[in-house]
């Protein structure tokens, strides 16, 4: 199964720790309720399963779906292209004291 997230489509969501590749790549945590999934974090890495080996202990409502990528020149491409495009728009500016 496939995960839609922007215009990349990611593997997952990943059920058995196993599963996680020793691979680069981009690795995303959702979380699952009743009205659909909601992207919690996501982040690149050279080594997908030392990367997750903290976050799949803790994922209580949680799915983990990975984006494998070697290159990493387009790992932090794709990223940084996923983050600006799930950034909150209606956040309030942060405005500096005078």
């Amino acid at each position: 199964m496939s995960i839609l997230i922007g215009q990349h489509e990611f593997e997952g969501p990943i059920t058995n720790f196993a599963d996680v590749p020793s691979a680069p790549g981009i690795y995303a945590l959702l979380h699952e309720d009743p009205t659909g999934s909601m992207l919690v974090d996501i982040e690149q890495s050279d080594n997908l399963k030392q990367s997750l080996a903290e976050s799949v202990a803790s994922l209580n409502n949680q799915i983990v779906v990975i984006l494998p990528c070697l290159n990493g020149s387009r790992r932090k491409a794709i990223l940084a292209e996923l983050v600006s495009e799930f950034e909150f728009e209606d956040d309030e500016p942060v405005v500096e004291a005078q």
